[in-house]
């Protein structure tokens, strides 16, 4: 009986040792497990933050991106509204020296006009000066040469005479051959009066002398006209100039196309 009973003690004694160092295990156990547990949560709250944060950035990255998209689109435009407006200004500084080309040669053709009728005018003037001598009252001014009549070798003493002396023949046939060796020349017979009574007289003496020019010496008539004119004193002259009607009309039509 003793036996039985202490066997049974030593059963009980050890089952409660191996209960006891299971408990004490299993406690260990669930401690590690817990402290495993409490470093995974700690791991999973620090990943989720790093993930928080590493989305924050990919957003900042996309905005960044969706802003240097907008940006570059910009720039784009910009460089072909630059590019536009320079090609249009090309275009404009093109056309405006091309104008200015235009202009200076319509200038050169001008200026090689008025070259060529003042070289005109002093070949003239030598010629008038070898037929009528170097006493004749010749001038020269803004390409035209004025010849001075005596009205008296023209039309006599008398006032009121319009016919032709014969004294001024010689005269008016050498003035004739200089006239018609200037064929390019325009010529206009003045008579002028300081009163107006006498405007009819002074323009009957021009058209006296315009007619011996056309009909006797045979200058073409649309190169020659004559006038009456008020001024301040009696005279008749010639003036011999450049068709300044055609150079006018010419003047006119290049103003009119700038």
């Amino acid at each position: 009986m003793n036996k039985i009973y202490i066997a049974l003690l030593i059963f009980l004694s050890t089952t409660y040792s191996l209960t006891a160092q299971n408990k004490k295990e299993l406690r260990a156990e669930i401690e590690s497990l817990q402290e495993t547990l409490s470093t995974t949560q700690s791991a999973l709250s620090e990943s989720r933050t790093k993930e928080n944060i590493s989305l924050a950035r990919a957003e900042s990255f996309e905005t960044q991106m969706e802003d240097l998209k907008l940006t570059n689109a910009q720039l784009l435009n910009n460089m072909s509204t630059f590019m536009e407006a320079s090609t249009q200004k090309t275009e404009n500084i093109g056309r405006a020296l091309e104008s200015l080309r235009e202009k200076e040669e319509k200038l050169m053709t001008i200026n090689e006009t008025l070259k060529a009728n003042d070289s005109t005018a002093l070949l003239l003037l030598t010629d008038l000066k070898k037929a009528l001598g170097e006493e004749a009252a010749i001038t020269v001014e803004n390409g035209a040469v004025t010849l001075l009549l005596d009205k008296v070798l023209l039309f006599g003493p008398n006032v009121s005479n319009t016919k032709l002396t014969i004294d001024a023949t010689p005269m008016i046939k050498k003035l004739a051959a200089v006239l018609k060796a200037h064929r390019s020349m325009f010529i206009s017979v003045e008579g002028n009066t300081n009163l107006g009574a006498r405007l009819d007289l002074a323009t009957q003496r021009a058209g006296a002398l315009v007619d011996v020019f056309t009909t006797t010496h045979q200058i073409v008539p649309e190169r020659i006209r004559a006038i009456g004119k008020i001024s301040s004193a009696e005279t008749l002259f010639v003036k011999i100039h450049p068709y300044f009607d055609s150079f006018y009309l010419m003047v006119r039509s290049d103003m009119k196309q700038k």
